[in-house]
Parts: structure tokens; C-alpha cells; sequence
């Protein structure tokens, strides 16, 4: 049989599961309850109109301790030892003995600066140490250590510059307490004394919900449940799987607001291309942003519109919308040349890049509105492919044997590079007639390719022929679909966020769950979000 009891205005309840039915405590009949805590011992302790009461539920049988001299107690906390301490409206932390009622006390106020409130609101006891976690009304959070009786002040209010009232905390770990408030969530470093405020932003789907932190919990995998005074319930994974980045107009952050291509380079930065602010890069070293955009009268990116990018060794390839190719030297962060994407003699107005990839044998292509073209590394020029389709190229990708595979509107086209041929996919077999454009692809472990369309995923066995479709039907939430990684599938759907990406780490020891599908992925990937108002969703293969 299993027993829960609960407290309303007018006293305790205690909940028989087996007969679904509720019975009050007698003696708290018509009382206000502030808290009530189970020690090692079985043994019920209440906080009842400012007295501390102990209930043996065997029985029935209670105690009251009240307080001396006019004494109201406030708050009270069971360490790991059953040792129970109280607060009180004076400012005191006191050891309680239950046998004869004496109390050992400590002035938390010793030697901290004068207050007009000493009411000690709430103590926590820490999991890990023989600390007590003490908030006082109106005011600030103390630690109190139960060993050598001494305390600290967090001082949280005068490093925030605002005033607060403190409603939980959560030891998160031996290096984190976290601090629920009216004005956000305070996470505070044990170990450096430093402080970070943890705010709701409307614009932001991933911040919290309210501003009003009513309760922190924390479960068996270690992540935390946040619940609000009236905006619901958030949940902090213990993976911690995205890391959002969110233009703003400060000097190190990311610029633009539609992403079109994002790459990386040997030394671990990450390229950002957008259309209407340049190119960003993530400094691997700072974690910052740096921003580069076209500066008149001096040799630079030829345009803001950026629509695609790869790195290959200290070279960084930008295409442009009708400005053909630039090319940047990773290093010194300069233009060093500009190409032009012409068909042929003719051909006065370069070819739109639509993406760029470089080989494994070190060789660029360019896919454009009008199929592809190559760097002919002899001449230092692009030159026409005329051994790919004359159409346009959405994305290029080379599979594990080097067959380059290309997506197109109404269609997928494959070329091997040993014997210098291609081939459209059957409509039979892969039908992207019907799926009307891929936008890109990969191939798994298995040498399955995998094709992102405008209607769904389409997994494709290149050995048999058979291929699959998921869309909605199959688990989805939706089916536009931009972005592939080997290992998870990206689908964007709509919330009202835009030129924003994501990156995705994968924690080495995480015991992946179903609750926790962004554990599953590998050492990183990039989501990134076009104009569209969109958001990832991750399906794992």
C-alpha cells in the first residue's frame, strides 16, 4: 500500500492509494501548513503556524517544539545525518535535538551588513556537503556549513543589480546551485562565487517559459524539471544537445537573418554564409563570431549574398548569387581572387551558385542554376562541366566509392567518376518525380543513400533499387526537409524564430533514451535554417 500525504489551507491529508480516498490529520484541522519533510526514521516533521511538529504516522502520536521567548520558526531542513535544523524570524540556524528540545543556535547574521528583515525563509540542505542553502526574506541567499558553523553571503542581488524573492533552489551538481526566482533562474558557480541570470525571452523557444520560478527538480538521469507560477512546466536535459546561436547586433555575435550554407575548416572554426549579412565565422578558439561583408575600395567579398561555401586546407571557396566565386585565405581572413562562373565565351553574367563541395582528391565543383562547374587547378580558372546535367544543382555529395551524386529538381543523378559516366534515378524506384525537388543527400553506414525532399525523406538502397518514403505518416512532424547528416535527419517546421543554427554535440558517456534522441548523434553537426520561420526536429535513423 502506498501512502501520500498532501496539505491544502486547512491542514494535512493523508491519501490511501488502495481505497482512493483521503483521511486529515486530526490535530492540523483548520491550520495553515508551511512544510512538512520525512526523516531516515520514518518519522513525519511539520512546520505548523510557526511550530515544529513531530508525527510518528504509526501511531498517530505528535510532539510540539515550539519556539522560545516569542520565537517563530520558518523554515526547517533534514541533512543526510537525520539531523534536523530550523530557521527562525531572527536571523538563528539552530540544531534541534528531539530528545530533550534544546536547541544549539548560530546567528547567520554575525557579520553581515545591517538588515531590515532577518525572517529566514527557506533552507535546503545540500546533497553532497554539510552545507545548508539559506534564503532570508526580502534579501539574499547564505551558505551555512554545518561542520564549522560558519556561513557565506552569495551577495546574488548586488552582482545582479536587482532585487529578487528567492522561491527554491537545486544543487545541481557539487559545482552548480541554481537558484529559483520571480525574476528568472540564477545559476550560481560554487567554485568561481560567480553568477548567471537565466531569463524568458518571447523570441526564443528554447529560453524559459516564465520568469516566475516556482519549483526545481532534478530526476534519475540528472535532468531538471523548472515549473513556473503559471507558464507550465520546462525540462533541462542533462545532455545538453544544442547550443543556439541567435543574430544580435552586439560586435561578437552572429549577423544575418537568413543562414544559406555552413561549413568547417581544419583548424575547427565554423563558416557561416548568409544572405544578407556576409559571412560569420565561429572562432574556435574564443567561441565567438567574426563578421565579413563587402568593404568599398578595398579587395573583399564581392557581396552579402552569400550561397555557398566550402573549406579545402587554408582556402575558403564563397559563391555569390551573381558574382561568381571568391576566394578567401582562412589565415589572414583575405580575399586573395575572384572567379567568374561563365558557361562559355559567349556568357556575359556569371551562373547563380547554389552550393559548392570539394572532393576528397581535393577537387571543386560548383553547383549552379546551370549545372556544374569545376576548378581547373592548372589554368586557376572555373571551366563547364559538361559531363553533368545541364540542369540545376541543389546539392553535391561523394559517397564512400566516389560516385558523386547530384540533387535537382524532379530528380537525383549519380556519376562515377571511374568510368566517367552518369545516370538519372529511375522515377519508379526513387520517384522524386512526385517529390518535385531534393535539396540534399547522404549515404550511411550501410550505403544507403538518403535524400531530403521537399515531401519527405527517401532512403535508397543504390544495390537493389527499393527505396522508402517517411513523411508525416510515418512519425514526422513535418516534411519540408532542408539538411542531412549520416547519422540524423533535420526537418524544419514552423515557430516564429528565423537565421538562427543550432550546433549538435554528443555527450561520450550519455545513455541515450527516448526522451533524449539529439544524444544519439555524432561528434557534431550543424542545423541550419533558411528564411523560412523554422525549427529543428530530429528523427534518428
Amino acid at each position: 500500500m502506498t501512502v501520500i500525504y498532501g496539505w491544502v489551507l486547512s491542514g494535512l491529508y493523508q491519501y490511501n492509494e488502495t481505497k482512493e480516498s483521503f483521511l486529515h490529520v486530526p490535530f492540523t484541522k483548520n491550520k495553515g501548513i508551511d512544510l512538512f519533510r520525512f526523516d531516515k526514521n520514518n518519522q513525519l516533521w511539520l512546520l505548523m503556524d510557526g511550530t515544529l511538529i513531530q508525527y510518528n504516522v504509526s501511531d498517530g502520536q505528535f510532539h510540539i517544539f515550539a519556539g522560545n521567548n516569542g520565537q517563530t520558526y520558518t523554515s526547517f531542513c533534514i541533512m543526510a545525518d537525520n539531523s534536523l535544523w530550523l530557521g527562525d524570524s531572527e536571523g538563528f540556524i539552530s540544531l534541534l535535538n528531539p530528545e530533550d528540545g534544546s536547541l544549539e543556535s548560530h546567528n547567520l547574521f554575525a557579520h553581515s551588513p545591517a538588515t531590515t528583515s532577518r525572517k529566514l525563509s527557506m533552507l535546503s540542505p545540500s546533497p553532497s556537503s554539510a552545507n545548508i542553502y539559506v534564503a532570508f526574506e526580502h534579501d539574499d541567499v547564505k551558505i551555512f556549513n554545518v561542520l564549522s558553523k560558519t556561513y557565506q553571503d552569495l551577495n546574488i542581488q548586488e552582482k545582479n543589480q536587482l532585487t529578487i524573492l528567492i522561491n527554491c533552489f537545486l544543487e545541481k551538481n557539487q559545482k552548480e546551485l541554481w537558484i529559483g526566482t520571480d525574476s528568472g533562474l540564477f545559476i550560481y558557480d560554487l567554485d568561481l562565487g560567480t553568477c548567471k541570470r537565466i531569463r524568458q525571452d518571447p523570441l526564443d523557444p528554447y529560453a524559459l517559459s516564465s520568469h516566475f520560478v516556482s519549483a526545481l527538480f532534478k530526476d534519475r538521469e540528472d535532468g531538471v524539471w523548472i515549473c513556473f507560477h503559471q507558464n507550465g512546466v520546462n525540462y533541462y536535459s542533462p545532455f545538453r544537445p544544442f547550443n543556439v546561436y541567435y543574430p544580435w547586433n552586439e560586435t561578437h555575435s552572429l549577423k544575418g537573418e537568413v543562414i544559406r550554407d555552413i561549413c568547417t575548416d581544419i583548424y575547427g572554426n565554423i563558416w557561416v554564409g548568409t544572405e544578407d549579412a556576409g559571412i560569420n565565422c565561429l572562432e574556435k578558439k574564443t567561441g565567438t563570431f567574426t563578421n565579413y561583408q563587402p568593404v568599398p575600395g578595398m579587395k573583399s567579398l564581392s557581396h552579402t549574398n552569400i550561397r555557398g561555401l566550402a573549406a579545402s586546407g587554408d582556402n575558403l571557396w564563397v559563391g555569390h548569387v551573381i558574382h561568381g566565386i571568391d576566394l578567401m585565405d582562412i589565415r589572414t581572413r583575405k580575399v586573395i581572387k575572384h572567379y567568374d562562373l561563365l558557361k562559355d565565351a559567349q556568357t556575359v553574367k556569371n551562373s547563380t551558385v547554389k552550393c559548392i563541395k570539394v572532393l576528397r582528391e581535393g577537387e571543386v565543383l560548383v553547383g549552379t542554376e546551370d549545372g556544374i562547374f569545376r576548378y581547373d587547378y592548372l589554368n586557376d580558372r572555373f571551366v563547364y562541366a559538361t559531363q553533368f546535367p545541364p540542369f540545376a544543382v541543389n546539392c553535391l555529395y561523394e559517397d564512400r566509392v566516389g560516385k558523386i551524386w547530384l540533387g535537382m529538381f524532379n530528380r537525383s543523378y549519380y556519376f562515377n567518376t571511374i568510368s566517367n559516366s552518369g545516370m538519372y534515378l529511375q522515377y519508379d524506384k526513387l520517384n522524386t518525380q512526385r517529390h518535385n525537388s531534393v535539396n540534399d543527400a547522404c549515404e550511411d553506414k550501410s550505403g544507403n543513400m538518403w535524400f531530403a525532399t521537399v515531401e519527405g525523406v527517401i532512403k535508397y538502397d543504390f544495390q537493389t533499387g527499393e527505396s522508402l518514403h517517411y513523411t508525416v505518416k510515418n512519425g514526422m512532424r513535418v516534411t519540408l526537409l532542408s539538411v542531412f547528416s549520416p547519422m540524423i535527419i533535420i526537418i524544419f517546421g514552423s515557430v516564429p524564430q528565423t537565421g538562427w543554427f543550432a550546433l549538435i554535440h554528443r555527450p561520450k558517456k550519455s545513455r541515450p533514451t527516448r526522451k533524449h534522441t539529439a544524444s544519439l548523434l555524432g561528434s557534431s553537426i550543424i542545423i541550419q535554417l533558411s528564411k523560412m520561420k523554422t525549427a529543428p526536429f530530429i528523427l534518428v535513423q
